[in-house]
């Protein structure tokens, strides 16, 4: 409760392994056609100027991972995406004057993803999320099948405990309170049947864990997907009004690339009046070259 420091972080890590004599987790076959991601642009660049190289809308090199992430430990490199915008929205939080870029990510070639689900969880809000209740429905046959007695218990036990972290607010401030959800994305991702796990799919923590997220490896990711469309915008509402929801005038839409260069071709036509663009590159530093 009163959060991760440095102590735990370093017998977390050193021990965890040590109290897991049985690990197991459901495997699920999934395709998504289609992901999205929101990415803060100066979050990336420093200042509100617009993205142009088609990396920077993927995943943060390996080196540059300083933080625990939901699903990444520090130093992995892992692509966050979700089968629907308003969910990368609502992941990513932009403030009032950001300058955002939404990148649309279609297959190159048919896909069924190796991925584990994240399910023991039902949203917070009263509503009813019926594929975390069938992926726990699926579990719970094949635990039946392969685990008897105590080793049932165990097993049950220690996938409701990972649930609860994967589902569980974290405070920003400190991302080692995203230690256990890193870690067992770890075990998932890298030694859960051989390492053959291309990702994880789940429950949005800021969407009240009724839709759910995609976290990818990064070469599975790079293998399977091309960029498709990128949009930005700047967000003109954000929640923190108290009147919820985020508004945002849309820019430029972009289609064109060159991936020889790695290179968003933007358009130089803007979507809005001078005026208000004028407004935003003084008030926010706005920077479209």
């Amino acid at each position: 409760m009163r959060g991760i420091d440095e102590n735990w972080e370093k017998w977390i890590l050193e021990n965890m392994s040590k109290f897991l004599p049985l690990f197991t987790h459901l495997i699920a076959f999934l395709h998504f056609d289609k992901l999205e991601r929101i990415t803060i642009n100066k979050r990336i660049l420093g200042t509100n100027k617009r993205i142009r190289n088609i990396d920077f809308l993927k995943y943060p090199p390996a080196d540059k991972v300083k933080k625990y992430g939901r699903c990444n430990l520090k130093g992995e490199s892992i692509f966050y995406g979700a089968p629907l915008i308003t969910t990368a929205l609502s992941e990513m939080r932009p403030k009032v004057g950001d300058l955002i870029t939404k990148s649309i990510w279609r297959l190159k070639e048919e896909h069924t993803f190796k991925v584990c689900p994240i399910f023991h969880i039902q949203p917070t809000n009263g509503t009813f999320n019926p594929r975390t209740f069938e992926m726990q429905q699926s579990f719970y046959k094949e635990i039946n099948k392969n685990f008897k007695g105590n080793n049932r218990e165990a097993v049950i036990n220690l996938t409701k405990f990972i649930a609860f972290q994967f589902s569980k607010p974290v405070n920003p401030e400190n991302d080692r309170d995203y230690i256990f959800s890193a870690f067992f994305a770890n075990k998932l991702l890298n030694e859960l049947d051989d390492g053959t796990i291309e990702g994880i799919y789940y429950p949005s923590v800021k969407e009240k864990l009724s839709f759910e997220n995609v976290a990818l490896k990064a070469e599975i990711f790079d293998k399977y997907y091309k960029l498709d469309e990128v949009k930005d915008s700047i967000v003109f509402k954000d929640p923190s009004d108290g009147g919820g929801g985020l508004l945002q005038y849309g820019l430029t839409d972009c289609k064109e690339f060159d991936f020889e260069k790695n290179e968003i071709l933007w358009s130089d036509n803007i979507m809005q009046p001078q005026e208000r663009i004028d407004f935003y590159l003084n008030e926010f530093k706005l920077d479209l070259n």
